[in-house]
């Protein structure tokens, strides 16, 4: 009896591990078919807005503007982001004569060309600095900065930059401009304060350090900085 309940739960525990084995297989071949899927349908996504923006530029220069319009629009319909298509829309409004359209459009792809011009400098920015070649990050945190001057991350890295440099008073500017567009920021507060530390302005670096501390309590390095100072002459 001992060994017939030991043979049957051998088999039960073979049979356990072969319907496993079989789900880790059948999971194995979904996975590959849904990422062969997915590739498929990026390649038709693309194809068929690269298709969508070539037909209405070429409904454009067939002066059949209505169409072009109808093109340009299912183009943006699978990429918003198409900032091409986007022009085309709006040169194609302006060519129907549909002024507010048009300028709307043109503004929209801009704005678009413009984040993604900004993103790029201020990352490439990031990638200078860290490699610590300063001038140069220097050059593209000012590019970000001169196309969105709201872009705060521009200011207070462009700062630190100047704090490598030694421009302490262009970091003190820096910093000054980064607390304006977020001024309950203890990193901005620190950051700030060790520029006036470093151009031998004591009491104003305290002050900095201390609403550092107000906003918050853990930062370690405003506590530091401030017991530094306020025991030493």
């Amino acid at each position: 009896m001992t060994q017939e309940v030991i043979v049957s739960t051998k088999a039960r525990a073979m049979q356990f591990i072969d319907s496993f084995s079989g789900r880790r297989a059948f999971f194995a071949v979904s996975g590959i078919l849904l990422v062969f899927l997915i590739i498929v349908f990026v390649q038709f996504f693309k194809k068929t807005n690269r298709n969508l923006y070539a037909d209405g530029l070429a409904k454009f220069h067939e002066k059949n503007f209505d169409q072009a319009v109808k093109l340009f629009s299912q183009a943006l319909e699978y990429s918003p982001s198409d900032h091409a298509s986007r022009f085309g829309l709006g040169w194609a409004y302006q060519a129907k004569g549909w002024k507010k359209e048009a300028l709307q459009q043109y503004e929209t792809a801009i704005k678009g060309a413009s984040d993604t011009l900004m993103y790029s400098a201020f990352n490439a920015g990031v990638i200078q600095q860290e490699a610590r070649q300063l001038n140069e990050a220097v050059r593209l945190y000012l590019i970000a900065e001169k196309i969105n001057p709201q872009f705060s991350s521009a200011f207070l890295n462009l700062g630190l930059v100047y704090l490598d440099l030694a421009k302490n008073e262009l970091a003190l500017e820096q910093f000054g401009r980064y607390l304006q567009l977020d001024p309950k920021s203890a990193v901005g507060y620190f950051d700030i304060g060790i520029a006036y530390e470093r151009l031998g302005k004591r009491e104003e670096a305290k002050k900095n350090y201390k609403q550092s501390l107000q906003i918050d309590p853990k930062n370690l390095g405003a506590l530091q900085r401030l017991n530094t100072l306020s025991t030493t002459k």
